[in-house]
């Protein structure tokens, strides 16, 4: 049989001994979880950082292309803006234009009805010649009285040539006026001399009749003082104005009635 083990023997381990080497190795195997258990979750943390700095990754270009369309819809935006203020600009300028081209018309028919009641008062009627069509404008009285009839057309572009202004003698012809085409083709500053020079020695002219071809159409004949010349010139109506078509010729008379 073993022998028992005193407390004077060298294998004796007292009974307290045995508790504190148990409660130590207990605490180890407490603290080595610990320590797995925050080594895992470091493992875990590191896991879900990486996952997120990929997360993030994946979403910088979402982010950049966010911007990019957010950045195309306030272009979009201010260029509906720009294009709807250029509208109402463009509407509201035409309606300027319009008020304008009616008060012109206006102006041009006061202007035309004034001097025709002064020369009327200078000028003899002759036989069933009205006194609009016997009347003499001096040069000095040429002026722009609009397109309201075919005798302010004719005056208006008579006054055009006499200042050498080129753009405002083609806006006084009419489109399908084929006589001036040639005219037309020039430039702006040959063109100016051209008229100007046509005019130079005139010193008035008087219309002597006014024939009335159609509604739309009429021919006046016209005496060129200073130069004593006579001359035809056919009127067209364009829309609302009378503008000039050309010179009447002796062959091309039929052409034009």
């Amino acid at each position: 049989m073993r022998e028992a083990c005193g407390p004077g023997h060298a294998g004796y381990i007292p009974p307290g001994m045995t508790q504190f080497r148990l409660g130590i190795i207990a605490a180890l195997a407490v603290v080595g979880m610990a320590t797995f258990r925050v080594i895992q979750q470091q493992s875990e943390l590191r896991e879900e950082n990486r996952s997120l700095r990929q997360q993030m990754e994946q979403l910088a270009p979402l982010q950049a292309e966010n911007k990019h369309l957010s950045n195309l819809l306030a272009q979009a935006n201010n260029a509906q803006k720009r294009a709807s203020a250029q509208l109402s600009e463009l509407l509201r300028l035409r309606g300027e234009v319009e008020s304008l081209r009616r008060q012109t018309n206006e102006l041009g028919k006061l202007q035309s009805e004034n001097q025709r009641l002064r020369s009327s008062q200078l000028t003899s009627k002759a036989g069933t010649q009205t006194a609009r069509t016997r009347e003499s404008w001096p040069k000095e009285s040429w002026a722009f009285v609009g397109y309201a009839d075919p005798e302010s057309a004719f005056q208006s572009a008579v006054w055009a040539m006499s200042q050498g202004d080129a753009k405002m003698f083609r806006a006084s012809l009419a489109p399908e006026g084929e006589a001036f085409t040639e005219w037309l083709d020039k430039p702006d500053v040959d063109l100016s001399e051209r008229i100007k020079a046509e005019f130079e020695k005139v010193t008035a002219f008087q219309i002597l009749a006014k024939d009335g071809i159609s509604d739309d159409a009429a021919i006046l004949t016209v005496m060129a003082e200073g130069i004593n010349e006579v001359g035809r010139f056919k009127l067209q109506r364009v829309g609302d104005d009378w503008k000039l078509a050309g010179p009447v010729t002796d062959a091309g008379a039929s052409d034009t009635k």
